[in-house]
């Protein structure tokens, strides 16, 4: 069977675009900087025109969007659904609000959980993962922000080499705002975020002379154990000097904790989804996580050079109180990252590090209770990856770019286990735009080479009975990823955007982590080939315009990840990645202030929980509603969620190699109900 990449790329001729970006990179290109990606504004904000250029990500390329198209004030309060209806990301929501959901892109990531890998998230240019490619987005307060981008790894020198996904970048504190919100199920949320002294940077971005954020947020959840809160606070100092200097020191932190419900058969999730197993009932699994981050960054700009460097600085102790097969780990550790980049006209370059030193007790869990301690982990991990791009006008519209980037990864454990690995490559990448003269159609086509190492949860091991558990140490291979892709876009103002992206993906020593029937971890393991390939597309629309104004926006993400002739699975598709996910919203508001917003978001098809494929859920529509009014800077809102209250599964806790028993197999996560939440708002 020939794989996705063979079919639209010969070996030969594969061999040949690679040997052209070699010699094309070493060359003086005549280099034309392409704009950033446009953010997708986190609804349900409104961006003013004086804040950050506000735009919506389709099909992994940038498409500008009008500043004021969401209306509702409505806090949020889950990043789950923050993110939801992003082209190209498949997000499963976790337990609750706060605990962090699935994030995928393009199939990397997908069975991480707990520990998420897969994407480099970023908090204001620098990365928030650990050393060794882990992130944990509960530590995210998605109020404040005012938007997001998602870039493939093919666009994202800094992720091809560390995150197959691409990276994630969270982006512009929104000043001048005071919001309330409360719901169902116990939930309460304030958030205050102020700023003086603003000014452009040198890349026409607002920032704040000071600035600063709060916001607490508590809900009793809609499960039994299922509490949850999170305190978070944010703090910006900024100085410039004219358009060329730019100075930013900031500080981000967040306490929060969280009880965990656990998973259900598949028939407990139907019948009773507002219930606990017994297991986690008596396990009580709980995570605490206390995190802050101190971070310095630099800008230069002059005529078409451009110098840029940061640094972070982030401690965190997180305490995890896991079902029993797994145990109790206490964590706590400095994270460090340092990045710096230079553009020139002929040339953009830069460099990355990322450093971790963590401590790890690890112990039995009895009946919720610390039992002997069975491992004492130091670990130390190291992430070095370098870049350089060039491109190219070849004249009629067409565009030629190419670059490399390059990766040094060392992972090592001391203590009652010790273990290293090293990693290193190279991962070329080409690419070809053609811009329609006198037309606002672009048509690209790319193809690359990516890996991302494995992290220290696949790594470290937990295995044996619950009263006698113990870690070993894996040593796992990078997974690789040879990726096409295609598509178009089409930007006509702010009246009608529209883009499509279709890609295939030949996967090798794809990182599986597994779990057993009753949703425990039993590792990570490499697969042999698997092939990726899915098609992201968006439109979005301005169907009146007036007094009355009247929008629609849609988002798809079709995927589908396969083994490749597996001598156990055969092509079975892989477990934990639903085929179709997409969200529409239809939105209507009147200049005077009134506005009313209906929206859906599906899963289609049937999502598989083993690889075997002989276990699955089906897939599920629901609708969401928002009524409200805002004017003079006042806004009250009403949003339903889930509004005819259909029962459904979210997601599940991990993926089985073969499910022996469907009907004892407790992974499946129910999704939530119907849910009320009022907010009001007030902006300056």
């Amino acid at each position: 069977m020939r794989t996705p990449l063979q079919s639209l790329c010969c070996p030969l001729a594969r061999r040949w675009v690679l040997i052209g970006a070699a010699v094309l990179a070493g060359q003086r290109l005549w280099a034309h900087e392409p704009a950033d990606p446009a953010p997708v504004i986190l609804k349900p904000y409104v961006v003013e025109a004086e804040q950050i250029d506000p735009g919506i990500l389709y099909a992994s390329e940038p498409v500008d969007r009008s500043a004021a198209q969401s209306h509702a004030p409505v806090a949020q309060w889950s990043l789950a659904e923050a993110l939801a209806g992003t082209a190209g990301l498949v997000v499963q929501p976790g337990f609750g609000d706060i605990d962090p959901p699935r994030l995928s892109a393009r199939g990397s990531g997908l069975q991480s959980a707990p520990v998420n890998r897969g994407l480099l998230v970023r908090l204001g240019e620098l990365p928030l993962n650990a050393g060794d490619g882990s992130f944990n987005t509960a530590l995210i307060e998605p109020a404040f922000f005012e938007g997001a981008r998602l870039r493939p790894a093919s666009q994202d020198p800094a992720a091809a080499a560390l995150a197959l996904g691409g990276s994630l970048d969270f982006l512009g504190y929104a000043p001048m705002r005071l919001t309330a919100a409360a719901g169902s199920d116990g939930l309460r949320k304030v958030v205050a975020q102020g700023g003086v002294a603003p000014f452009r940077l040198p890349d026409a971005r607002l920032a704040y002379g000071t600035a600063g954020a709060f916001s607490a947020m508590q809900t009793d959840g809609w499960r039994p154990q299922s509490e949850q809160q999170r305190t978070a606070a944010f703090a910006q100092a900024a100085w410039a000097k004219g358009e060329e200097l730019a100075l930013r020191t900031s500080f981000y932190g967040t306490d929060l904790s969280y009880d965990v419900p656990g998973p259900l058969t598949l028939d407990q999730a139907k019948s009773n989804p507002d219930s606990i197993s017994r297991m986690a009932a008596t396990d009580r699994p709980r995570r605490e996580t206390r995190f802050g981050r101190l971070a310095v960054t630099g800008d230069w700009y002059r005529s078409d050079r451009a110098l840029s460097s940061a640094l972070s600085v982030q401690h965190t102790h997180d305490w995890f109180r896991q079902l029993r097969s797994n145990g109790i780990a206490d964590t706590s550790g400095t994270d460090c990252a340092l990045r710096a980049s230079g553009s020139t006209r002929w040339l953009k370059a830069g460099a990355l590090w990322l450093g971790t030193w963590r401590e790890q007790q690890r112990y039995t869990n009895l009946a919720g209770v610390a039992g002997p301690r069975f491992a004492h982990l130091q670990q130390q991990a190291h992430s070095l990856t370098g870049w350089a791009d060039g491109s190219m006008w070849l004249g009629r519209g067409f565009e030629f770019t190419t670059g490399y980037s390059w990766l040094y990864a060392r992972r090592a454990t001391g203590g009652t286990v010790t273990g290293n690995s090293d990693y290193s490559a190279l991962s070329p990448r080409v690419g070809l735009e053609w811009r329609m003269p006198s037309s606002r159609w672009t048509c690209f086509a790319r193809a690359q080479r990516g890996r991302e190492p494995p992290t220290f949860d696949d790594l470290l091991a937990v295995s044996g009975p619950p009263a006698a558990l113990s870690v070993a140490w894996r040593p796992l291979r990078c997974q690789r990823a040879d990726t096409i892709e295609v598509g178009a876009r089409y930007a006509a103002g702010n009246r009608c955007t529209f883009g499509v992206t279709a890609y295939g993906a030949a996967w090798r020593d794809e990182l599986l982590r597994l779990a057993d029937a009753s949703g425990a971890t039993r590792g990570t393991v490499n697969a042999g080939p698997t092939q990726h390939r899915g098609i992201e597309s968006s439109l979005q629309c301005r169907l009146l315009e007036g007094w009355n104004n009247v929008s629609f926006r849609l988002a798809h993400t079709w995927s589908e990840a396969r083994f490749a002739g597996d001598p156990v699975y055969g092509d079975n598709r892989l477990a934990g990645l639903p085929q179709q996910v997409g969200t529409a919203e239809l939105e209507w508001w009147h200049n005077r202030g009134p506005f009313a917003a209906l929206g859906a978001n599906w899963v289609g098809g049937r999502t598989y929980a083993d690889h075997a494929n002989r276990l699955s859920y089906p897939g599920y529509a629901l609708a969401t509603l928002r009524l409200g009014w805002r004017r003079d800077g006042w806004g009250v809102a009403l949003e339903v969620g889930n509004l005819f209250d259909r029962a459904h599964i979210g997601a599940t806790a991990g993926v089985l190699d073969v499910a022996r028993d469907p009907a004892t197999t407790a992974v499946f996560l129910p999704g939530r109900p119907r849910s009320f939440t009022l907010s009001v708002e007030r902006r300056w």
